[in-house]
Parts: C-alpha cells; structure tokens; sequence
C-alpha cells in the first residue's frame, strides 16, 4: 500500500516538473528565437552597409 502511495507521488512530482520544464523550454525558445532573428538582421544590415 505504502508503495503505490510513494510511485503516486512521485509520478505527480516528475509529471509536474516535465510540463513546467516543456512550458520553460517553449518560452525561452520562441524568446530566443526572436532574439536571433533580430540579431541577424542587425548583422545583415552592418554587413550591407559595409559593402
């Protein structure tokens, strides 16, 4: 009894902490994502003005 209590509980944790870690990870992406467009089109526009 006392074990399947334990698994339960810890099959909560883990579940828990996968969606909250899924739910960071997507967030940073598409932050980070962003991030690298706008840095690339700086590079672009520098290397355009060089040229």
């Amino acid at each position: 009894m006392e074990n399947s209590v334990v698994k339960h509980v810890w099959a909560g944790v883990a579940l828990g902490w996968v969606i909250s870690w899924k739910a960071l990870k997507s967030r940073s992406f598409s932050k980070a994502k962003e991030d690298n467009t706008s840095t690339i089109r700086s590079q672009d526009a520098t290397i355009w003005y060089q040229s």
